[in-house]
């Protein structure tokens, strides 16, 4: 019997092959928002997903470190905006980290959330868990409201280290909307 074996990576080396690797995985592209004692905050997040339907649980990801993960450890609530093909300057936006992002952003305050207009579906959350993973942070949370605002848009999808829209497949074996495993 042979066996093979592959030499681990080293670390720099590993980390560069796994995010070059991962860019072929296409991810939904929000932005998480909160309300914090000095204003509103968001940040563009690719980590969304969705945990349960019973009860209804997601989950997001942060980097430790981001302006953002600091502005809402004591934040109990969080929400996800769900972006269209053509919002790609805003997911832009609230990817830079600039200290005010919401200047010029349309948006209105849902129950202490802020949720922007033209989203495709906003998710209200009450953060249950958060837990440290290497320089990130996971947030698990029961979802309080969640809402299809648009129905004609495309989603925004990050693939290849590029914005770009997705479009459902017209295969008739899905008419119901499932993705069954």
């Amino acid at each position: 019997m042979t066996s093979s074996t592959t030499p681990r990576a080293a670390g720099a080396q590993l980390q560069e092959r796994f995010r070059a690797a991962m860019s072929h995985v296409a991810s939904p592209v929000s932005i998480a928002t909160a309300l914090t004692p000095s204003g509103p905050v968001g940040l563009t997040i690719n980590t969304f997903n969705s945990l349960s339907m019973n009860p209804p649980t997601a989950s997001l990801c942060l980097f430790s470190d981001s302006r953002f993960s600091q502005a809402i450890r004591r934040t109990d609530s969080v929400g996800v905006n769900v972006l269209s093909s053509d919002q790609v300057s805003l997911a832009k936006r609230f990817a830079a980290g600039t200290h005010s992002p919401f200047a010029d952003v349309s948006w209105n305050d849902l129950q202490g959330i802020p949720v922007i207009d033209g989203a495709l579906a906003r998710f209200s959350l009450h953060i249950d868990r958060r837990v440290p993973v290497g320089d990130h942070v996971l947030l698990v949370g029961t979802v309080l409201d969640a809402a299809e605002l648009e129905t004609g848009a495309l989603p925004l999808v990050y693939l290849r280290r590029r914005y770009g829209a997705v479009a459902p497949s017209h295969d008739s074996s899905s008419a119901d909307g499932r993705f069954d495993a």
